[in-house]
């Protein structure tokens, strides 16, 4: 708009000039003149218009690509028969020829370089010298040239993983049936096929996440387990971030695996020492440090980090119970419930927000703070976080023998605390 009005006022002012010009024309330049005087206005308006919208059409970024690659083909094209034409000046090492003259023959290759009209140098005594120069500044042109291209390819394909991962975090958000699970998952993989210097640990790490929930255990172990190798570019907070929480998602998954087998009948218990390796780091080789101690090395946490801090002291309860630690899974279950609280209290001095992530974040916090202190009696609720395919029965199965746990150490303690001191 602010195009057409510019080519209204300039028109405006071309038309007022020729009509004065014409006034005392007659015949066919005065027509013009008097066309112009009445119309001229909007004719230079519409082809000063015209004109911009040609400029639009020509050099839209929708076709940019295209003319940059007709481009490349065009200058690779007489690239090649330069070379081609080198090619043909080389005298190569033979039975029939001696190393010591040069690897090109003398003649042919000024020929070349006149052909080429690089003799064209100011003050270069040679061909040879004036191709020198040349090829010197075209080094140092194309150099800049493919620094800029690189940089423009990289940010390219951080756009093409952000929208891949996009695509699937959208996809898994409306997951209904399997076969759109797999799609999601498709477009992770899709993402982290894109070719960059750094790999995507965020993409690595929604393919896992996407895999576990489709049931994959195995399989979502094995991206775990990667994501723990590409974490190595990352600032120290954040590499002991996301290693911490991978291996806090390992640990769910062998806790998982160990609870699915127990009710299978191929475990004698639903307990499992692996999970506790993995988060303590002790006795489990290339695991160390564990979860809990890569996390404790960069308190203090808030909002997110300090709700992630809660859920893995509330899984590291859960774990502890189950192999009957009472003290300990005690401790971490008040933890949970101070990470929690620390959350809403956070939140509390902000103030009451509208914004979705903390509307978000609060939910979350209330719902962990809520759980932990259920589970003070035994229940972990196990079938919302952990395994949302165990029947009822069997996740009360699980709640009962930690309590079964709890008391039998109760009724041992009793008679060593009524005992003379």
């Amino acid at each position: 708009m602010a195009l057409f009005e510019e080519s209204e006022a300039l028109g405006g002012g071309l038309a007022e000039i020729i009509g004065r010009l014409g006034q005392n024309a007659s015949g066919f330049a005065g027509g013009v003149a008097l066309f112009f005087q009445h119309y001229g206005q909007a004719f230079f308006g519409l082809l000063g218009f015209s004109f911009g919208f040609w400029r639009w059409w020509r050099y839209r970024e929708r076709i940019l690509h295209d003319r940059l690659a007709k481009y490349i083909k065009e200058s690779d094209g007489r690239l090649d028969t330069a070379h081609a034409d080198l090619l043909d000046a080389i005298q190569r090492p033979g039975p029939s020829f001696a190393f010591n003259p040069p690897l090109f023959a003398e003649g042919e290759l000024q020929s070349v370089l006149r052909e080429r009209r690089w003799d064209q140098t100011p003050f270069a005594l040679t061909v040879a010298r004036s191709a020198d120069a040349q090829l010197a500044s075209a080094i140092e042109r194309i150099s800049g040239r493919l620094e800029a291209a690189m940089n423009a390819g990289a940010s390219l394909q951080k756009q093409l993983v952000a929208a891949h991962t996009l695509r699937g975090a959208i996809a898994a958000a409306e997951q209904k049936t399997p076969t759109q699970g797999e799609f999601a998952l498709g477009c992770f993989r899709n993402a982290l096929r894109i070719p960059q210097q750094k790999p995507s640990v965020f993409a690595k790490e929604l393919e896992a996440h996407q895999l576990r929930k489709l049931g994959h255990f195995d399989r979502a172990a094995e991206a775990y387990s990667e994501l723990l190798e590409l974490t190595g570019h990352l600032d120290a907070r954040q590499q002991a971030i996301l290693d911490a929480r991978a291996k806090r998602y390992l640990a769910e998954i062998t806790q998982a695996q160990k609870v699915l087998g127990y009710f299978a009948g191929t475990e004698n218990s639903p307990a499992s020492l692996d999970a506790i390796k993995l988060l303590n780091g002790r006795g489990l080789v290339g695991y160390a440090p564990g979860a809990l101690l890569l996390r404790e090395n960069f308190e203090p946490y808030r909002e997110w980090d300090l709700l992630e801090s809660g859920d893995l002291y509330f899984f590291a309860s859960f774990v502890y119970a189950l192999l009957g630690g009472k003290v300990k899974a005690a401790a971490y279950l008040e933890d949970a419930v101070g990470a929690y609280k620390g959350v809403l209290d956070d939140l509390a001095h902000h103030g009451w927000s509208y914004r979705g992530a903390r509307k978000k974040l609060r939910a979350r916090a209330e719902q962990g703070r809520k759980r932990a202190i259920a589970a003070r009696d035994g229940d972990y609720d196990i079938t919302v976080w952990l395994l949302p395919s165990l029947r009822v029965e069997q996740a009360q199965q699980i709640t009962a023998r930690i309590r079964a746990a709890r008391s039998k150490q109760a009724v041992a303690k009793a008679p060593q605390d009524g005992g003379p001191g």
